[in-house]
C-alpha cells in the first residue's frame, strides 16, 4: 500500500506507472518479433534440409 502526501507524488508514481507500462509493452512486442524471427530462421532452415 503506498500512502501519498500531495499530488505531485501522486502524479510521479502515476508517471512511472505508466512508463513502467509502456516499457513492458515493449518488452513484449520485442520478444514477439524476435520468436516470429527465431520460427521464420528455423523454416528456412529446414527447407534448405529439405531441398539438400
Amino acid at each position: 500500500m503506498v500512502v501519498v502526501d500531495d499530488e505531485s507524488s501522486l502524479m510521479t508514481i502515476c508517471e512511472m506507472a505508466l512508463a513502467s507500462e509502456r516499457i513492458l509493452k515493449s518488452i513484449r512486442r520485442k520478444t514477439e518479433e524476435a520468436r516470429e524471427l527465431s520460427i521464420l530462421k528455423l523454416l528456412k532452415e529446414t527447407e534448405s534440409g529439405w531441398a539438400a
